[in-house]
């Protein structure tokens, strides 16, 4: 995340999306983005029955603060630590809970 926000440093904001979600619905994206361009400088989620998921979008002075190193418990434990102010959006897509890593994983969500 570090490496892609100092090549993209002049960005309003960052959205960031793990690679093992690939289930998150174009419409979710649209409402995140939308919901970021209201509140810029929020961290702007996702929330599907009262459960965060990804993708998240980080304001460009939060992204701007991710160190160079692993941070011990992931941006999970960092941006609060940090202040950052969160908005949920509320989404109609478990698509944003859905880890998948193993083929047995996608079995399950078919």
């Amino acid at each position: 995340i570090y490496c892609g926000v100092q090549y993209a440093k002049k960005a309003g904001g960052f959205l960031i999306l793990p690679v093992d979600h690939p289930l998150v619905t174009l419409q979710t994206f649209r409402k995140l983005i939308d919901n970021f361009n209201q509140n810029p400088q929020n961290v702007v989620r996702p929330e599907f029955h009262g459960k965060n998921g990804h993708p998240i979008i980080l304001p460009h002075v939060v992204a701007m603060q991710i160190p160079d190193c692993d941070i011990n418990g992931g941006l999970k434990k960092f941006l609060p630590e940090l202040g950052a102010i969160f908005y949920n959006v509320l989404v109609d897509d478990d698509g944003i809970l859905k880890n998948i890593n193993t083929k047995s994983d996608l079995d399950n969500y078919e």
